[in-house]
């Protein structure tokens, strides 16, 4: 076959695809329609996923607070504080604990998390309360911070009392944002919040209480976050201490978002596959409708493969717009998916326009189009020219 007879390279199947095209436009819209929904899918989700892994890069200290923490079930003792003093580095301090909390303005208990923290915590990031001037009245001792989810529950306002263990706190204001918790955990595990201070006085820490312990540095310097690990790891595992990095936070984070993200592609995977079946049940049906043309441009001298170009260039053309449109619409619909699950993301995610996304949706496009539009439409080439004369001369 001579390279101007292949289809591609031949200017008039271009002509008959194009003037063909414009008779059958609305005919068409059912195989973009399909097209489209599924490319959408994956853009939105992939984008999402790009967009997600960059933030954690830039915010994965404000997530952890600080650069490193030590983790226990009991408190530092005095060789191990020691030791952390031995480093020369900014500290703060952090125990949690589940603990019931009584409401004295409706006189209703529950059990919340007991977050202790003193008062250099968190070192990166903020703690957003309303008023504003709560955090600041918060360091005071005998101060509490309580969720939002709380005060409206049990209508706790600034300056009402909660009791925790023997001890009483004035509520200062209401958190509306720790580093690292998200708007859903807050929900279903609503936290107050007081100073470290204060834990020994509230007579909850006892022998079988399960209280986790933390010790936070400000490294500053990443590259010697990895020293100061290794220099304490000895010591640490030996009493049964575990040291997280934000390192090792953001991996963590990056296997938990990676779970969401393979659950969420699996249903664009689908959304995909249903597009697919559109795609090839609406080029069948439109190639059949074609039968009677495709008889008269044989019994004119074209031939089969060059029939076949005609309608491939079509759909191949009205795939990769079908393509582009889906994944606009992709890339609209993922400005709004930060803002429907933002309760279960626990960092503002940054939306940028995702090139790489894009051009996955793009090829994506067009290589569905052109594998699932090809069988039906290499019926296409079998078509007799005795069709135009005899119904029943169907092909073999």
């Amino acid at each position: 076959m001579k390279l101007r007879n292949f289809f591609l390279f031949n200017d008039w199947i271009w002509t008959m695809a194009f003037r063909d095209a414009r008779k059958n436009f609305f005919r068409l819209l059912l195989f973009s329609a399909s097209l489209v929904s599924g490319i959408m899918a994956v853009v939105a989700i992939s984008s999402l996923n790009y967009n997600l892994r960059d933030d954690l890069d830039r915010n994965a200290r404000e997530l952890l607070g600080a650069d490193m923490v030590v983790n226990g079930n009991k408190k530092f003792d005095s060789i191990t504080s020691v030791t952390f003093d031995s480093t020369r580095l900014k500290q703060a301090q952090a125990a949690e604990l589940s603990s019931m909390a009584l409401f004295l303005p409706a006189n209703q208990s529950r059990l919340v998390r007991l977050m202790a923290i003193s008062r250099e915590y968190p070192f990166y990031g903020q703690i957003e309360t309303m008023p504003a001037d709560a955090q600041a009245n918060f360091r005071v001792k005998s101060s509490a911070l309580i969720d939002e989810s709380l005060a409206v529950q049990y209508h706790v306002n600034p300056g009402d009392s909660i009791k925790l263990g023997n001890k009483q706190f004035q509520v200062s204001g209401f958190v509306r944002k720790f580093p690292g918790a998200s708007g859903i955990l807050q929900t279903f595990t609503p936290s107050v919040y007081i100073n470290y201070q204060d834990l020994d006085s509230t007579g909850l820490v006892q022998f079988g209480s399960r209280v986790t312990f933390r010790r936070y540095f400000e490294i500053q310097r990443p590259e010697a976050v990895a020293v100061v690990k290794e220099k304490l790891l000895p010591m640490m595992k030996q009493r049964g201490f575990s040291i997280e990095s934000v390192e090792d936070r953001k991996a963590g984070l990056g296997r938990a978002f990676g779970s969401v993200y393979r659950f969420f592609s699996l249903l664009s995977f689908i959304a995909l596959i249903l597009g697919c079946i559109g795609v090839a049940s609406s080029v069948s049906i439109y190639a059949k409708e074609k039968k009677s043309q495709v008889a008269t441009l044989r019994c004119l001298g074209a031939t089969g493969w060059q029939t076949f170009g005609i309608y491939f260039i079509q759909i191949t053309l009205i795939g990769f717009l079908s393509s582009i449109v889906g994944a606009l619409l992709g890339a609209a619909i993922q400005q709004l998916i930060p803002v429907v699950f933002k309760d279960f993301i626990p960092n503002e995610v940054t939306i940028n326009f995702s090139i790489a996304a894009v051009l996955e949706g793009l090829v994506t496009g067009i290589i569905v189009s052109m594998l699932f539009s090809a069988w039906p439409l290499l019926q296409v080439r079998l078509i007799s020219p005795l069709s135009v004369l005899r119904e029943d001369a169907a092909a073999t």
